[in-house]
């Protein structure tokens, strides 16, 4: 029942944004990486990177591409929800 009637004093610590951004940062330089890296290949076989992808040359980097565009999403999903809890809406009198 706390979901939907959350405590008034609902906080966000400080340790929690740090964590996000260093979970932000560490999965966007993988994936940064990871793109440019299929960008290069993609170059090479005279392709698009999301055709070079979708023909899945090479599985491994498809798959760190694929799972590091989740993790950062996911990573934007709960700073977004995080955020939105430190939102404080009007209450009706």
């Amino acid at each position: 029942m706390s979901i939907l009637h959350p405590p008034e004093a609902l906080s966000s610590l400080p340790e929690t944004w740090a964590i996000l951004a260093v979970g932000f940062v560490v999965d966007g330089f993988v994936l940064h990486t990871a793109l440019r890296n299929t960008r290069w290949r993609a170059r090479k076989e005279n392709m698009t990177a999301k055709q070079w992808l979708l023909a899945f040359r090479d599985p491994f980097t498809v798959a760190v591409v694929f799972e590091d565009s989740a993790a950062v999403a996911g990573v934007a999903i709960a700073a977004l929800g995080i955020g939105l809890t430190q939102v404080r809406t009007p209450t009706p009198e």
